[in-house]
């Protein structure tokens, strides 16, 4: 029987005896190390998308899509807020939160942390802190009763369990004759949860939304509306990014590697490096007179040009005389224009999908 021109070549090689077997082992050993090579690779691929996904998977656990929240002053009323934001078809969730930082003891062991304040019967749109619950439940925080859900870290690290109390000592000072005091709240644990990241297990408790209200004095108001839409990644906003991690070559944040000693991390946290995968519009906000060390100018001009040059849609707006942070009011202003008009245009007015994300985090 005729053979594919392929095989006959291969097995031609393969099939090689007396004084020239030696090539047929080479042949057999090439193939062997590139089948090896190739698996190497899709397994390596197939890891790194797994826990990109996961990583993903579990901020979007805790954190929401979106968030509303007052300029200077707390959401007093949040409830009209609610329904009008409802009413667009791209939310399908939306919840009142009450955001405050205060200190967690109990016995000699203290710990900082973040509180924040839920309505247990609409947190549940907006994320998925019910199913990471190990003990408790989200109907235990009841208006009144100050009870809390902590992480297992962070329950683990003052030695507290289900029906301990623990003490919660804010910032806020109350005057008395003899000075400022710390104000101060007994809290009774009522459950523990698990994010799988730690700054979520070790840092974050949970109160009724009425309870951080009268503790962080917001006048019945919400510090904003967390929101959950449809489609997470319609389109991109970022402002003074660090987009290229090897302009940072001697460490960044919590890494303290070098470029040298860890390629393959400062690759990995580089969007530059993945310009080629950006498949969603994505505004790109600088000070052209940025004088952060981790975010010069520079970084915002090339990931723009890389963008562009994989025809991804994207646009650049650099703000005359401003740093990292932004102070005038013509460039706040124009910063909220340029964000307001790139999600009108991107978001608001995009022609629907087939599918959405929604499945990304939510259901």
């Amino acid at each position: 029987m005729r053979q594919p021109y392929e095989v006959s070549m291969a097995l031609r090689y393969l099939r090689v005896r007396g004084k020239n077997g030696f090539i047929s082992f080479i042949s057999l050993v090439s193939m062997v190390g590139i089948g090896l090579a190739v698996a190497v690779l899709i397994v390596v691929l197939s890891v790194m998308n797994g826990f990109e996904h996961e990583l993903r998977q579990r901020i979007l656990n805790i954190v929401s899509h979106a968030t509303i929240s007052g300029a200077d002053a707390p959401l007093a009323d949040w409830r009209s807020l609610r329904d009008s934001v409802l009413a667009s078809p791209d939310v399908i969730g939306a919840a009142p939160y009450v955001d405050g930082q205060g200190l967690l003891m109990a016995g000699e062991a203290l710990a900082g942390v973040q509180v924040r304040g839920i309505d247990p019967e609409l947190e549940s749109d907006v994320s998925v802190i019910a199913t990471l619950l190990g003990q408790g439940s989200l109907e235990d925080l009841q208006q009144g009763a100050y009870r809390t859900l902590i992480g297992t870290a962070l329950a683990e690290e003052l030695d507290v369990g289900v029906g301990d109390s623990v003490v919660l000592i804010l910032a806020q000072g109350t005057v008395t004759p003899v000075g400022l005091t710390p104000r101060t709240r007994l809290l009774h644990v009522a459950g523990t949860f698990e994010a799988g990241m730690f700054e979520y297990d070790r840092g974050l408790i949970y109160i009724h939304l009425e309870d951080a209200a009268r503790l962080f004095r917001t006048g019945g108001g919400a510090t904003g509306l967390r929101l959950a839409v449809a489609d997470i990644f319609r389109a991109g906003i970022a402002r003074s990014g660090a987009f290229n991690r090897s302009l940072t070559p001697f460490g960044f944040q919590s890494e303290p590697r070098t470029f040298w000693e860890a390629p393959e991390i400062y690759f990995r946290m580089s969007p530059f490096m993945h310009a080629d995968q950006v498949n969603e519009p994505i505004l790109l906000i600088h000070g052209i007179v940025d004088n952060n060390s981790g975010t010069f100018p520079v970084q915002s001009r090339r990931f723009y040009h890389a963008l562009k040059g994989h025809g991804a849609v994207a646009r650049l707006v650099m703000l005359p005389h401003e740093s990292h942070g932004y102070v005038a009011r013509e460039s706040v202003m124009h910063t909220l224009w340029e964000q307001h008009q790139w999600l009108e245009r991107h978001v608001k007015q995009a022609a629907p999908r087939l599918e959405t994300t929604q499945e990304v985090g939510r259901r």
